[in-house]
């Protein structure tokens, strides 16, 4: 594996979409696509190496081809499309705060395909981790096993790992989403991950700090406005938290309100 080119990757590949996109979705990382073992993890690695490298070694990608080039599941964006859960939720959000008071699920899948992670849409997609792991817990990382961490000391434990990519990764991703362009400033950026840890590194790449709120129904999110945007922080569609009916709905009609509210 070519380790400047893994590098360079964790560095500055941030996502998916229109650098100047109304709306941004930040998750924790890609998953796996169901794979576990180590070695078969290790080989999706320099599958993702190879297809940012055609592509130019950009910051962001365009999701669908992406997903083309990587032979992933094609029913996210063609022929018989099933909802992607992680992004259902945050997409539910993104609607109502912008306007939708009825969000069915063929509007979700309309805003799946033709519109997330597109490079000419309006709704970009970023991960605070830049390599695909098959789960988020501490005691799940396969990197720790492959030749790669005797390269790279740091991709030894997931500790390690998150420390040093928040290191060299956050300020990429503060430029786009923090650039000093007003008239392209997202109108609402959105992490899907309730963990201390991840909003503590969403407040640092956008200088802001969260303030717990509850909707109606009872559920938790953190928000805060800086300029032009909303930055907020809701639950992970598949975490443990559990969400009340309508969720994700209520959390982006209330940070469509506190928008408004001067």
């Amino acid at each position: 594996m070519d380790i400047n080119l893994l590098n360079n990757f964790m560095a500055n590949f941030l996502g998916f979409g229109n650098p100047n996109a109304e709306y941004w979705m930040i998750g924790i990382e890609e998953g796996t696509q169901g794979e576990e073992d180590p070695h078969k993890i290790e080989l999706l690695l320099g599958r993702y190496l190879e297809a940012w490298k055609e592509d130019g070694c950009k910051n962001l990608m365009d999701l669908p081809t992406f997903h083309k080039k990587m032979h992933f599941r094609k029913d996210r964006f063609d022929g018989n499309i099933q909802k992607q859960r992680s992004w259902e939720g945050p997409i539910r959000t993104i609607l109502t705060f912008s306007g939708y008071s009825d969000v069915s699920d063929q509007l979700v899948l309309k805003q799946q395909v033709e519109q997330l992670g597109r490079i000419d849409s309006r709704i970009g997609l970023m991960e605070l981790n830049p390599l695909p792991a098959p789960s988020t817990m501490k005691d799940v990382w396969p990197y720790k096993k492959l030749e790669v961490s005797r390269n790279i000391p740091w991709l030894s434990s997931r500790n390690k790992y998150e420390k040093r990519v928040s290191e060299i990764r956050l300020p990429s991703m503060a430029k786009v989403l923090c650039g000093s362009d007003s008239d392209h400033a997202p109108q609402l950026v959105l992490l899907y991950s309730s963990r201390n840890f991840n909003r503590s590194r969403f407040e640092k790449i956008n200088s802001i700090n969260l303030v717990l709120t509850q909707t109606l129904t009872e559920g938790k999110y953190w928000s805060c406005k800086k300029g032009q945007t909303v930055f907020a922080a809701v639950h992970h569609p598949n975490s443990r938290e559990k969400t009340p009916p309508g969720y994700y709905e209520d959390v982006g009609r209330m940070l469509r309100e506190f928008k408004s509210n001067p």
